[in-house]
């Protein structure tokens, strides 16, 4: 298991929120378990009304919490989106930007989400099927917070130079090893 801090984009920072952590696991080798907690004034944040938990194409577009798996080494990669409304996406890339399309992953085990003053917190379990042989993964951690006032930050482990970018896989900084056979 490990424990991270989300970074927000120098040039786009946010008003509400003050920090980010993600905890992501692998309990087994094909399995990922995400932890987001977003600290700051939540209720500035714009999330999505709760709706059927069901994939849903360009959540980015608004609050959502992202992770990119790829294979030490590889250069393919699979990018996973969740939104606190429940509904989610997940995309298999054959290369940065290259050959997108919906990846074999089942909708999201254990998703919860919940919300207070301070805090905001989003669990899930996902299936990896594609990287199950793969002994170390590396990670993207991400999250686009859009605020109700319109403003949108990217947080992610590490940015490229420029524009928000966490494709780029100078982004997937994280290692997550596979869990010991017994």
């Amino acid at each position: 298991m490990i424990e991270l801090s989300l970074l927000p984009h120098p040039d786009l920072p946010s008003v509400a929120v003050n920090a980010i952590r993600v905890t992501a696991e692998r309990i087994t080798a094909d399995s990922l378990t995400l932890r987001y907690v977003v600290t700051g004034s939540i209720a500035d944040i714009a999330w999505p009304a709760p709706a059927v938990r069901t994939f849903t194409d360009e959540l980015w577009r608004h609050s959502c919490l992202e992770a990119f798996i790829a294979r030490e080494g590889g250069i393919g990669y699979r990018e996973i989106n969740l939104a606190p409304s429940g509904a989610w996406a997940a995309y298999a890339f054959d290369g940065y930007r290259a050959g997108m399309r919906r990846a074999d992953i089942a909708t999201p085990a254990g998703f919860a989400w919940r919300e207070g003053d301070s805090t905001a917190e989003l669990t899930a379990t996902l299936a990896i099927p594609a990287f199950a042989d793969d002994p170390l993964w590396r990670l993207g951690l991400t999250a686009v917070i859009e605020e109700k006032s319109g403003t949108k930050s990217y947080w992610a482990l590490a940015h490229a130079p420029g524009q928000p970018d966490f494709h780029n896989a100078d982004c997937f900084t994280a290692r997550l090893a596979a869990p010991e056979r017994a």
